[in-house]
């Protein structure tokens, strides 16, 4: 700051005087910070189109591949399975048909790829009941069991052990009645049953009901006659 003595301007202290700011500088980097942010907006955007595709190629994958036509018909009989056994050739191709995250649902499809209801039904694991009589075919000893471990080789359940296999395995076998509506029919007989339970408990309380009725009216007809010859 000056001060005017005569015609003549004075500082008005020791101090330089002050500068105007460059602001350039502060704007360039203003501009490079909005540049980034509009990079890393367009880079966000990229990342969840390439996600939104790979969802997208996934539920196609999965579509087609349910789409995909049967190497075979279950079998209807023993004979039949093992007919169907020994055509066997691509085991890759049947571990990608019967793969699940699952140990129990990757051998339910295994199964029901091979084998009707009514096949199903005729084994167990070991064949055995609980007094090691042989009630049914071991399913250990079969060669569908040799086919199933050589599947699991070629899914996520390679390192899987044979007594958590065999588990599932005891546990498909177990439920293999439910397949095919099998759960429906039990259902069906089921309710048919409780209802004519039903009908037999009201027969017989109705039954019992007329038996008392004939009596009371057999009754009054003895005390009528009764009644009659007395003097």
């Amino acid at each position: 700051m000056q001060y005017l003595v005569g015609s003549k301007a004075c500082p008005l202290s020791n101090e330089p005087p002050l500068k105007k700011r460059n602001m350039p500088q502060v704007v360039s980097y203003s501009h490079e910070i909005s540049l980034l942010k509009a990079d890393i907006s367009l880079l966000h955007l990229n990342v969840f189109g390439i996600g939104d595709k790979l969802d997208s190629l996934m539920s196609l994958s999965l579509l087609q591949k349910n789409k995909e036509p049967p190497i075979f018909s279950p079998a209807e009989t023993e004979e039949e399975l093992q007919e169907i056994i020994e055509q066997v050739k691509d085991v890759k191709e049947i571990a990608t048909r019967v793969e699940h995250a699952d140990v129990v649902t990757t051998i339910r499809n295994f199964m029901k790829l091979f084998m009707k209801r009514k096949v199903a039904m005729t084994y167990s694991l070991t064949g055995l009941c609980h007094g090691r009589k042989k009630v049914k075919n071991s399913f250990v000893e079969s060669k569908l069991y040799q086919l199933l471990l050589s599947v699991f080789q070629h899914t996520v359940h390679k390192h899987t052990g044979s007594a958590s296999i065999g588990r599932a395995v005891s546990q498909v076998l177990a439920g293999s009645r439910d397949w095919e509506g099998g759960r429906n029919e039990r259902r069906s007989k089921s309710s048919d049953s409780d209802v004519t339970c039903v009908f037999r408990v009201f027969a017989r309380k109705y039954h019992s009901v007329g038996h008392s009725l004939i009596r009371l009216v057999l009754g009054t007809i003895l005390c009528m006659l009764f009644s009659f010859h007395i003097p």
